[in-house]
């Protein structure tokens, strides 16, 4: 298991951020006064993430300068920021610095919105739809898309990864993690690859593509 811990760039902040809830992190703010405060997300408003408190947990309204942990299955990010807090919300200022602290067997890869890697399914009911990958490592990958029909825990789903010109993978994987559908039928889905003959050097080599296509965003910030 690998632990990495290092600033990330504004683009890949944006991301984090802006699919929080997606990607299935709970917020814990750290008060100066030694306290803590757990929240889920509810999403962006603006420049600042809104998170809502348990019912049975009160605070002081006001603003107050913390330290904000956005908290993983797999990796944690952190940041020093101001927050403002509202009865049940917070109001968390997202003009930051962001640091990751991640414990893994494979690094996650954070795909900025600004680029576009797809996975289209390849079968079954599901045969043609395209999702956004908003994260992908040499073992799995979260995907974001929108189907008449939810996919389910467990189920077995063929594809392909795409990237403009320059990637083009064929992949079978398994659904490891499904959240339910919101309104509009988007869906939040994690997936773990099937291992064949050289998985990990061919994932490994897509990731380099991938990396290579992110930096001009990260030098940009």
């Amino acid at each position: 298991m690998s632990q990495i811990f290092k600033k990330v760039g504004i683009s890949t902040a944006k991301a984090i951020f802006s699919n929080a809830k997606g990607l299935g992190f709970s917020v814990r703010v750290k008060m100066a006064t030694g306290g803590r405060i757990d929240a889920q997300v509810r999403g962006l408003q603006g420049d600042k993430l809104v998170c809502v408190l348990s019912e049975e947990m009160v605070v002081p309204i006001g603003r107050e300068r913390v330290t904000v942990c956005l908290i993983g299955a797999e990796d944690k990010y952190f940041c020093q920021t101001d927050c403002w807090f509202f009865s049940k919300e917070v109001y968390i200022e997202l003009k930051c610095d962001l640091y990751h602290l991640q414990r893994r067997k494979y690094h996650r890869t954070i795909i900025p919105n600004e680029v576009l890697l797809e996975f289209e399914f390849g079968s079954g009911k599901y045969k043609g739809i395209r999702g956004k990958v908003r994260d992908i490592s040499v073992g799995g990958a979260s995907l974001l898309f929108i189907s008449d029909e939810p996919v389910a825990e467990n189920e077995q789903i063929s594809g392909r990864l795409f990237m403009d010109k320059k990637i083009d993978l064929r992949i079978q994987a398994v659904v490891m993690r499904a959240d339910p559908p919101v309104s509009d039928g988007r869906q939040s889905v994690g997936i773990e690859f099937f291992r064949g003959v050289n998985h990990e050097g061919v994932m490994y080599s897509l990731i380099s593509t991938i990396k290579a296509k992110i930096a001009p965003y990260e030098q940009a910030s």
